[in-house]
């Protein structure tokens, strides 16, 4: 089973708002966007604005460049701390000459200063509430298509960043699903992330608490809703996207992980067919399997057996 190597958040890390390219439907029409081999491809459609983050499982290289880039930013904070002591030294000096105030001695840096994103966001995919690929006025129906690094992707939740309250929104941090997206291909979602999930099994007073989030913002003032019931998803890639290469979707599920955005924490309801719970643990509906949390001691590097 592949894992979400999750990093706890501590002061090394430094948390991003995923920026993620979004295309938009006329763009392609008018011959603007065309599909590139390197890249992947996330086609999903929902009922009324929706949003949320999907986080790319890293790779061993990953680690080994994460590791590699925050031994990089302690070496230059080293070099840094070196000019810095240099020139307190000469105004201490001369300080201690003229009889002044003596100044202080700055503080050499520590791994503790190093501020590197962690591989698990490092290639955050975020999509929605704005800039959708495609909507219908009539039904109010939205599509969105998200340009990503091609792996595997775990969906985090309904979670995106609001310029007044912060990260907003309630992460899957108690099981998931995952899929994988292949470079030069639309990976077609459907509506499956809103239609399939039993909603109707949480109840009524976690409906409630999760039922819809309040988004300020470029949107301005507006409350998306989360759905309450599950129905037959549909799947299927546009007229617009006919010259694109597709392929449908396969989810798995995917066990806990770490609450990276500090949001509210819930968990995906269960899928037929792919995720089930027995009471707090998360089970793979295929298999029958018990699935681990997905986390990693903090700041571990792969062994030589994993590259």
């Amino acid at each position: 089973m592949i894992r979400l190597l999750a990093l706890a958040l501590a002061a090394i890390t430094i948390i991003t708002t995923p920026a993620t390219a979004q295309i938009r439907e006329r763009d392609i029409e008018r011959g603007r966007t065309t599909i590139e081999a390197d890249r992947g491809y996330i086609y999903l459609e929902t009922d009324g604005r929706f949003f949320g983050i999907f986080l790319r499982v890293p790779e061993p290289e990953d680690y080994v460049a994460y590791e590699q880039a925050r031994e990089d930013q302690f070496a230059e904070l080293q070099e840094q701390y070196a000019r810095d002591y240099a020139a307190f030294e000469r105004a201490y000096a001369n300080a201690r000459e003229r009889r002044w105030r003596l100044p202080t001695a700055p503080e050499e840096p520590t791994m503790a200063d190093v501020s590197v994103t962690p591989p698990e966001l490092q290639d955050a995919a975020s999509f929605g509430p704005g800039s959708d690929f495609a909507h219908d006025d009539d039904t109010d129906r939205r599509a969105y298509l998200t340009v990503v690094r091609p792996g595997t992707y775990v969906w985090y939740g309904p979670v995106m960043y609001d310029t007044n309250q912060g990260f907003v929104g309630a992460c899957n941090c108690m099981g998931t699903v995952m899929f994988d997206v292949v470079p030069g291909v639309v990976t077609d979602l459907g509506d499956f992330l809103t239609a399939a999930p039993r909603y109707a099994d949480r109840g009524g007073a976690q409906m409630e608490e999760f039922g819809n989030f309040s988004v300020v913002g470029l949107l301005g003032s507006r409350t998306v809703s989360l759905p309450t019931q599950s129905r037959e998803p549909s799947f299927g890639l546009p007229e617009s996207l006919a010259a694109w290469a597709g392929e449908p979707v396969e989810f798995r599920a995917a066990g806990k992980m770490n609450n990276f955005y500090g949001t509210l924490v819930d968990r995906l309801p269960p899928i037929d067919g792919v995720l089930e719970y027995r009471r707090d643990q998360v089970i793979d509906a295929r298999t029958g399997e018990v699935l681990e949390t997905l986390t990693l001691p903090q700041n571990s590097t792969p062994s030589e057996a994993e590259l």
